[in-house]
């Protein structure tokens, strides 16, 4: 394990015990840094669970935070984003499992880049899948600033592409790091169309942008310099600029 200079908070909702067990374990074994501070949160859980969860917190050292009702990843990330104590934050989904020295390589990156918004792993089964929200790490300031995920997406959907859109309108440069991989688990989860198409057509509204193409955000590897343009990068997703994206954010604001 390397020496910890900056520390990092950890977020993990969840909604399984035993991803969430096995999403720890991949962590202890694999980030190559120390973790600081450590934040579960539990979306309405059952008194079974939440039993197990304080066992679990109390045998890791870990921060417990409850969700009363269902509220959904949007809002259990900002909970527990807004909680956290360090100017490192990881995201991660339980259902994604760092591989080795993931958290290493994503906190090198992200303090050596100044101009880096989020930076994310790629999934090591699914690697045409270049750009991994679920599984990356903020600065406190850039999340402060952007005031986190939108919670009109809530439960989830879009709230990783508006956040992205967020990021380029105030010249941030979100990457995926080529080394930095993780496992992503196969479930069942059924999935909303309803939700989907909604949340799609509110995004499309806001920003106003002809298109949004995930694969085309950088992919950084630890042996390149990153010379990537904040302007290059949105006209390449979006197809706008980045001065027509904030034009957008300023009146989203108001």
């Amino acid at each position: 394990m390397v020496k910890m200079i900056h520390k990092v908070s950890v977020v993990i909702p969840t909604i399984n015990l035993d991803l969430l067990r096995e999403c720890v374990s991949y962590m202890d074994a694999n980030a190559g840094y120390p973790v600081d501070e450590l934040i579960i949160v539990a979306d309405n859980p059952t008194d079974m669970m939440y039993n197990m969860l304080i066992h679990f917190c109390r045998d890791r050292d870990a921060k417990l935070i409850i969700n009363p009702k269902k509220v959904g990843i949007v809002r259990s990330f900002n909970l527990g984003m807004k909680n956290a104590t360090n100017d490192l934050i990881v995201e991660n989904a339980e259902d994604l499992w760092g591989l080795k020295n993931y958290l290493k390589i994503l906190v090198e990156q992200i303090t050596a880049n100044p101009n880096f918004g989020t930076a994310t792993v790629v999934q090591s089964n699914h690697p045409e899948y270049t750009h991994t929200q679920n599984l990356c790490i903020n600065t406190r300031s850039m999340l402060e600033k952007l005031n986190y995920y939108d919670e009109i997406y809530s439960p989830g959907w879009y709230e990783d592409t508006d956040f992205v859109a967020k990021q380029l309108a105030n010249g941030y440069i979100p990457h995926s790091i080529k080394e930095a991989r993780a496992y992503h688990v196969p479930h069942t989860n059924k999935f909303n169309n309803d939700i989907i198409d909604s949340h799609g057509r509110i995004f499309f509204e806001r920003w106003q942008v002809p298109e949004w193409n995930w694969l085309n955000m950088p992919s950084h590897s630890i042996k390149d310099k990153c010379t990537c343009k904040v302007d290059d990068v949105a006209k390449k997703v979006c197809g706008v600029d980045s001065v027509f994206l904030k034009q957008r954010y300023d009146k989203i604001l108001r």
